[in-house]
């Protein structure tokens, strides 16, 4: 901390003790939230090549950038450079400003230097920046930091090497400030967010994270989603003296450093949402506009049942055709939905459809189906085009099926592989019905051998209708 005189001051925070009277309890009040992801953000970098889509209100960006220097290109500045001084040492760094007299070089994250130009005895090659940055910025509707001086701030690390950096333009009596969130240091050097004020954070879509017991509610898996938590009232005093300021707008940075020459660089990272929350006190009371509202129309509970600072709610019966409904339920300060259940009704279950297989030979079977509905037929052969399932009445045998030409009808064309191996068919209609289970290859089989017995016994009263006449 680098002290001025007549710069030091303390922030106090005020602490009430009520002994006696009603309890009372504390809820989280939140206030305004911006998403990254909405469209309203302006983002500035110097990556060389990236996407970004929006998803659930973040930000994503992906970025695959090849470390390859080449010849001297113009501009250098946002460039990387080689710089071949005249002492015969070598300076590798960004050039950040080109001016008449020399250039300002970025070596690393805190360090810059100028070199003259008079110093430089030849660029030898340009490539891109070696420290890249991506940067977004959201502009933010009024709050008041009096009543919500918590901020949570979301972000995602999707590949290691990335490191954070969240700034407020706030204005204050002294005219607009920036607002570096870190440990109140002004030296460019101590710009991190300090480890304790982050906690792992849910995907975007979901509700800030809050203390419970004095601990953060955090997810078990670690998605990469990060979570800064601190008090703007408190910045606002370390870095420009004054603790009733506006926030204006907020800027997330994400800095990561290029690999070596040749190879492939890749990152990934996102912006999440900012939240303004505060600590509201209130005394216990019953909970009021607890509607249940389904499609547009209010249902008023029925029976309340309070235990501690749980009340559950009952709701009178509503019948709702079939469809897509909307149902939503409504709960005034302090008081917030912690869980919602529906019954539904018990539907007596179809009676199961009942099926009969009767063997006529090993090529023709008949089946009997009584079901309320559609249903699959299974036949435990192995799967062929051949066989097939023919609404007929069963046939006595063979001869009779090939007679009847009930054979010729089509069949039913959901055919398909069941259990992996056997033949499966699906079969619509309700009620009972007739089928045959017929391979039709055997049907030609038997149409073949019964046409070849005529022609024979055609061919032998032939040859004796012509015996007799000699």
């Amino acid at each position: 901390m680098h002290l001025h005189p007549g710069t030091y001051s303390v922030v106090l925070r005020s602490l009430r003790i009520a002994l006696n009277g009603a309890p009372s309890r504390s809820y989280v009040d939140r206030g305004l939230v911006e998403a990254f992801g909405s469209g309203a953000a302006r983002t500035v970098t110097n990556l060389p090549s990236h996407t970004e889509n929006s998803r659930d209100g973040a930000l994503i960006i992906n970025a695959v950038v090849s470390e390859q220097t080449e010849g001297v290109r113009q501009p250098l500045v946002g460039r990387s450079v080689t710089f071949r001084l005249t002492d015969g040492s070598t300076l590798v760094g960004d050039v950040v400003r080109d001016t008449a007299d020399g250039y300002v070089v970025q070596l690393d994250v805190s360090r810059r230097e100028v070199v003259a130009k008079s110093a430089v005895a030849a660029i030898v090659a340009t490539g891109p920046a070696q420290l890249r940055k991506y940067s977004a910025t959201l502009r933010l509707r009024s709050v008041d930091i009096a009543r919500y001086p918590d901020v949570h701030v979301r972000y995602w690390i999707g590949t290691s090497g990335v490191q954070p950096d969240i700034s407020f333009m706030v204005d204050t009596p002294a005219g607009p400030r920036v607002l570096r969130v870190n440990n109140g240091a002004n030296d460019a050097a101590d710009v991190s967010i300090p480890d304790q004020w982050v906690q792992r954070a849910d995907f975007p879509g979901f509700g800030a994270s809050l203390t419970l017991d004095g601990r953060p509610s955090e997810p078990a898996r670690d998605s990469g989603w990060r979570e800064a938590v601190f008090d703007l009232r408190e910045l606002a005093a370390q870095h420009t003296g004054f603790v009733r300021v506006r926030p204006l707008s907020v800027t997330v940075t994400m800095s990561m450093s290029a690999g070596p020459n040749g190879s492939v660089s890749g990152y990934a990272f996102g912006f999440g949402d900012v939240a303004f929350t505060g600590g509201t006190r209130t005394m216990q009371q019953q909970p009021s506009d607890v509607a249940l509202v389904v499609d547009g129309r209010s249902v008023l509970p029925t029976s309340q049942h309070r235990s501690g600072d749980l009340v559950s709610l009952r709701y009178p019966d509503v019948d709702l055709p079939a469809g897509l409904h909307l149902v939503s339920t409504r709960a005034g300060p302090p008081w917030s939905v912690a869980s919602a259940s529906f019954r539904i009704p018990p539907v007596t279950p179809s009676p199961e459809p009942r099926l009969t297989l009767r063997h006529i030979d090993d090529e023709l079977y008949s089946v009997h189906l009584d079901g309320p509905g559609p249903a699959w037929i299974a036949f435990a052969e192995t799967f062929h085009s051949g066989w097939r399932l023919l609404p007929a009445a069963a046939p006595p045998n063979r001869v009779a099926w090939l007679l009847s030409f009930a054979w010729l009808r089509a069949p039913v064309p959901d055919h398909v592989v069941g259990n992996g191996f056997n033949n499966a068919w699906h079969v619509d209609g309700s009620g009972p019905r007739d089928y045959v289970i017929d391979f039709a290859p055997q049907d030609f089989v038997r149409i073949g051998e019964a046409v070849s017995i005529v022609v024979v016994i055609l061919g032998l009263l032939g040859a004796g209708l012509a015996w007799r006449r000699f």
